[in-house]
């Protein structure tokens, strides 16, 4: 009788652990293409964290999850957040802009939307390709260096204008 109690128990223990698991899971496995986020902080120490679309510190948009904290990004144009170890994760993320948006591109840290007027302004967005993810797509008057092009999951170009200091 004592052994099928505590073999009870330990059944009751273990589906008690897998549950909370569940329930507590961490944002990783709950992170989604099409969610926008903040991303903030350091190269080294980075701030990632799940927001609505409409709030302004939303200054990304999901593009893919990987499972794996060690996966590449389609290509380097996406800004990336992982963790590493068993639920490892990265993400990839592109900007969350439209038409006329300054961003500071940030050395060593997260691009943020910022007035165009703001010190530290460094592109604005002169044009959104939707459907297309190649540079030519904005045309001849961009360099290689004012395109920003997004394969997935909707095909996006961004076209930068420099804006002065």
């Amino acid at each position: 009788m004592k052994i099928g109690i505590a073999a009870v128990l330990l059944i009751v223990v273990i589906g008690g652990i897998f549950g909370l698991r569940t329930v507590f899971r961490s944002d990783g496995q709950k992170i989604e293409a099409g969610q926008c986020a903040k991303l903030a902080g350091s190269t080294y120490k980075p701030e990632f964290a799940i927001k609505e679309c409409t709030d302004p510190e939303a200054n990304y948009v999901v593009a893919e999850r990987l499972d794996s904290g060690s996966a590449d990004c389609a290509t380097e144009d996406y800004a990336s957040y992982y963790q590493t170890g068993k639920s490892g994760y990265t993400v990839c993320l592109r900007l969350n802009v439209a038409e006329g948006d300054c961003v500071d591109a940030g050395t060593m840290a997260a691009s943020t939307k910022i007035a165009c007027t703001a010190s530290g302004a460094d592109y604005k967005i002169g044009k959104i390709v939707q459907g297309s993810a190649t540079p030519s797509a904005c045309g001849a008057d961009y360099t290689a260096d004012e395109v920003i092009a997004y394969p997935k999951p909707d095909p996006m170009t961004l076209c930068l204008v420099a804006v002065d200091s």
